[in-house]
């Protein structure tokens, strides 16, 4: 065997050493501001959602009550998701300190599709909210007087909107933009560790 044929012997470097470490230290940032960005998020919806419970004093009908349902839903996948957001920041950030290995990108893999999907139901559940607790307020705008399936009280100074409608739905919304950051987050990072590894 020839020299020239050892050296073709062996096949090419499946990942490039250099493009991995540089993509690892983007998602290890990317990750720790999109954990920082959802806390912050996660936490100005609770303090809404305390404030909403504190000075609630009056009868809501079912539909600010679903609406408040799918925001804590929305709220406990976010903490899920930030959770998984920062468990791939960290896998990022050991990959470049150290050799690539392929059970280290597996890993990191793994966990950027658990945070896409959490952060994708979770977009669904706050996206429901937010339609519901609109539809509510747009019922009491609209028709006032007959009121409508939303409201238990129809014709009670209470079918105005109140401190808990925009409560809610300033709450819901925020928690549809933490998880659609996320979401997008986690897509483009899967990209990029799919267009290194080819």
């Amino acid at each position: 065997m020839t020299k020239e044929s050892n050296v073709n012997y062996f096949p090419p470097p499946l990942f490039k050493p250099v493009s991995w470490k540089k993509t690892g230290k983007l998602i290890q940032r990317i990750g720790y501001a999109v954990t920082l960005f959802q806390l912050l998020l996660g936490v100005v919806s609770m303090l809404l959602f305390l404030l909403e419970k504190v000075n609630r004093g009056m009868t809501v009908g079912i539909g600010v009550n679903l609406s408040l349902y799918c925001a804590w839903c929305g709220l406990i996948l976010l903490a899920i998701g930030v959770y998984f957001s920062w468990r791939y920041a960290q896998t990022a950030q050991k990959i470049t300190k150290i050799d690539f290995l392929l059970s280290k990108q597996a890993s990191i893999v793994k966990k950027l599709k658990i945070a896409a999907m959490v952060n994708s139901a979770g977009a669904l559940v706050s996206f429901i909210g937010v339609e519901i607790i609109l539809g509510v307020m747009f019922s009491i705008v609209l028709i006032p007087e007959s009121g409508s399936l939303f409201n238990v009280e129809y014709q009670s100074p209470d079918s105005f909107i109140k401190l808990i409608h925009v409560s809610v739905i300033s709450a819901t919304a925020k928690l549809l933009a933490a998880h659609c950051i996320g979401l997008a987050c986690s897509l483009w990072a899967l990209n990029k560790i799919k267009q290194i590894s080819h």
